[in-house]
């Protein structure tokens, strides 16, 4: 069975120092997860050193994570400035991850009509890429590409 390529876009509200308010009430979003300082990580062995809250794009994973981030940001800039009050107050930002098994021409295109959306909103980006299968061994082949 080959598994398929997913994305996950998601948005995340982290605070290392103060518990987070109730998010889902201020954007009317439903939290993927939700964590208090001292919660145990979903291994159930590593405690969280901070608060969170993460919110996951309604796009299917299999879908491209541009689609999916539009989708999320639509949603976030329909309560912009709550967004942004949170951004001002705690690490906010907008999180690709990807696992790729069958695709190694992997990435994500944001083109600048994008990064100005993410940016009125004040938000970060950070990238989780996991490979694996053929698209791990073409890429290790590819870093031994002696070719000058």
């Amino acid at each position: 069975m080959t598994e398929s390529d997913e994305h996950f876009v998601e948005f995340w509200v982290v605070s290392k120092t103060q518990p987070l308010p109730n998010i889902s009430e201020m954007l009317g979003m439903v939290a993927k997860r939700v964590w208090k300082m001292g919660d145990f990580r979903p291994n159930g062995k590593v405690k969280h050193r901070d608060h969170g809250w993460v919110a996951i794009s309604s796009v299917s994973p299999k879908a491209e994570p541009e689609e999916q981030l539009d989708t999320l940001l639509d949603l976030l800039e329909a309560k912009q400035e709550s967004v942004i009050d949170l951004s001002n107050r705690f690490d906010c930002s907008i999180l690709f991850a990807s696992y790729i098994h069958t695709n190694y021409h992997f990435g994500i295109d944001l083109s600048h009509e994008t990064l100005d959306r993410i940016v009125a909103l004040r938000l970060s980006i950070t990238s989780d890429f996991h490979v694996f299968g053929s698209s791990l061994e073409v890429l290790r082949d590819s870093q031994n590409d002696t070719r000058k």
